[in-house]
């Protein structure tokens, strides 16, 4: 399946969203630009940040390809959020466009418009299973998109819906049993698991880090200020986003990242490491720092990672299904994984990185860690929760608990894997949460899209 990024200004998590049109001026403009192939007049419509993501040269060839694809732009309607449909005089197109405050363009991504019919359980009777069919059909329509299972909670009630292949091809619903990667929502597992080793006087969030850490291995610590348990947990350590020297690896595979790293590995790392950057200061997405955690929490319990998550979290929540490794009796139940062009892709399998990233479920057992979160659990755990809940880092784009990341009344995660991605939110106050499973790579859709679904379900009485 062809796609075609023009080009795409968002991190991996970005709370920012938008609920109504830019202006339609704006709208009219880059259509008229674009048809007349004013490229670049266009390019000169974009933002600072923008320019520095494409250069003018890139991106006028790469819109001369997609105008030959697409056609002249006849129409522009809009849909949700940042999304408009494009009737364009060859081919159906969709866009994401989006506006900074001085309403330079920040966002321009095109895609085909899928028009496949997909295959659902959806019975589309109530309001309910029709919102949820509107966003997840703008989802199934990406092209790289397989399959998805979904959850929403209601108060006491859960309801679960399932679109597309297990495989592609297959003709086959994925179902509540399906297992997907979770990628990124392991973290919030990891922090809690964190909060439970506190209570059980094995550490404190505010105990410096280097004190877990082998003797030999210099002290994390910048301008007399040392990198805290906490620090790791809110991404505002310093410490980078990924550690250098796992891609330098011999056996270092780019569709299975994470397989040979070891912890031999993260501590040669740190060993030649030096913080430049103050912690607490900044927010810097870091997956180093929850593998780290998970190699502490290792070495505090004399645990492997999935154990230590098995017995603190998923025995209590009777999460049957959740793991981080190969099991041979559910690999009949592994939703195959896809990247963006719908190629299958391998299961991701981690050692010291574990904790950022590896843990495996279904729908059912992430809509009980949902509910979870939102109402009543075990006590210690109930603590844990709280704890994480807590705002540990504020600034004008970010706030964030410990590993939870914080839109007005709700907390959310997402996550992506080579051929997976995910999202979870909830809202306590109006016991609204909404779980979201893809077993393909396309990230950006879900989670914009997975926001805005997520405010309108907050929204209903």
């Amino acid at each position: 399946m062809h796609r075609i990024l023009i080009f795409l200004l968002l991190g991996l998590f970005c709370q920012k969203t938008f609920a109504q049109s830019i202006p339609k001026e704006i709208t009219e403009k880059v259509k008229n630009l674009f048809n007349d192939q004013k490229f670049s007049e266009l390019y000169s419509l974009f933002d600072e940040n923008a320019k520095k993501a494409i250069s003018e040269e890139k991106f006028q060839q790469t819109a001369k390809e997609l105008i030959e694809k697409m056609g002249k732009i006849q129409e522009i309607e809009y849909q949700e959020g940042k999304r408009y449909l494009l009737k364009c005089s060859l081919k159906n197109y969709v866009m994401f466009l989006d506006t900074n405050k001085e309403n330079q363009v920040s966002l321009f991504f095109f895609k085909p418009q899928k028009s496949d019919k997909v295959l659902s359980n959806n019975p589309l009777k109530t309001d309910l299973d029709k919102k949820v069919d509107k966003y997840l059909g703008y989802i199934m329509q990406n092209e790289g998109t397989v399959g998805a299972s979904v959850a929403v909670l209601k108060g006491s009630k859960t309801y679960f819906y399932h679109y597309g292949e297990v495989k592609k091809d297959s003709k086959i619903l994925p179902n509540e049993k399906s297992i997907y990667e979770i990628g990124s929502i392991s973290k919030t597992f990891t922090a809690i698991l964190a909060c439970i080793a506190e209570q059980e006087g094995k550490l404190r969030l505010d105990d410096e880090v280097s004190k877990f850490l082998p003797d030999t291995l210099p002290k994390l610590i910048f301008n007399q200020k040392p990198i805290l348990i906490k620090h790791l947990l809110n991404h505002t350590s310093g410490l980078p986003r990924m550690p250098m020297n796992i891609f330098l690896q011999k056996s270092y595979e780019m569709d299975n990242p994470y397989r040979s790293y070891s912890t031999a590995d993260l501590f040669f790392f740190l060993k030649n490491f030096k913080p430049f950057r103050e912690p607490e200061k900044t927010f810097e997405y870091s997956n180093l720092a929850f593998g780290l955690m998970g190699v502490i929490l290792e070495r505090l319990y004399q645990k492997d990672y999935e154990s230590l998550l098995i017995e603190k979290i998923c025995k209590p929540l009777q999460m049957n299904y959740t793991h981080t490794r190969y099991v041979s009796k559910w690999q009949s139940l592994m939703m195959q994984g896809y990247n963006e062009k719908q190629e299958p892709t391998k299961n991701w399998d981690f050692e010291a990185m574990a904790a950022a990233g590896a843990i495996r479920s279904n729908i059912t057992d992430m809509a009980l860690y949902a509910q979870s979160l939102m109402k009543s659990a075990p006590t210690n755990l109930q603590k844990a929760f709280e704890k994480t809940f807590i705002t540990t880092f504020k600034n004008d784009e970010q706030e964030i608990g410990l590993s939870w990341f914080k839109k007005d009344s709700y907390l959310w995660h997402n996550g992506a894997t080579g051929g997976y991605c995910s999202f979870l939110a909830f809202d306590r106050n109006s016991q609204t949460a909404l779980v979201l499973l893809l077993n393909s790579n396309v990230n950006f859709f879900e989670q914009t899209l997975a926001i805005t679904l997520m405010q309108k379900l907050i929204s209903e009485k």
